[in-house]
């Protein structure tokens, strides 16, 4: 649980500083009046704006391989306790 939250927290500081360039994107093409100033900035807008959508992709699909993983890594420490723990059982 306490990965899950660590990639969690890892990933909104980016974001929020992305977010954040996105606002005083928007802000400053609000006050340009050149035509074509507008245009790079939209332009600039929009590769930021799939910025933020990869960053978000890229931690949320890493934060669920590193649950599998440790959920995989707890199953297979216990299946080895177990085999441990039943004296009964020869091993092949």
């Amino acid at each position: 649980m306490g990965f899950l939250l660590l990639s969690i927290l890892n990933l909104i500081i980016p974001v929020a500083l992305l977010l954040t360039v996105c606002f005083f994107m928007v802000f400053a093409l609000r006050k340009v009046d050149t035509k074509g100033l507008k245009i790079f900035g939209n332009c600039v807008l929009v590769l930021l704006a799939l910025s933020i959508i990869l960053v978000l992709g890229v931690g949320i699909i890493s934060a669920i391989m590193e649950r599998k993983q440790t959920v995989s890594r707890e199953a297979m420490i216990q299946s080895q306790l177990s085999k441990v723990a039943s004296p009964g059982v020869v091993a092949k």
